[in-house]
């Protein structure tokens, strides 16, 4: 059985490798409006992942 913490960690890498996927073939295929939005969200879930895994987070 997968624990929470392995699983967790499966769904965080999925949605980043999807996130990476679109972000490239938004910056092949022209779109760079598309692109600048993408890449946003990519580093603000990067970013609020390491500060939940870090245990800093003072919002929730």
């Amino acid at each position: 059985m997968i624990d929470n913490n392995k699983l967790q960690a499966i769904v965080q890498i999925l949605a980043v490798g999807g996130l990476v996927i679109a972000l490239i073939m938004s910056i092949l295929y022209d779109r760079t409006e598309l692109s600048t939005n993408i890449a946003s969200g990519l580093v603000g879930f990067i970013g609020g992942a390491a500060i939940i895994r870090k245990g800093e987070d003072k919002w929730h």
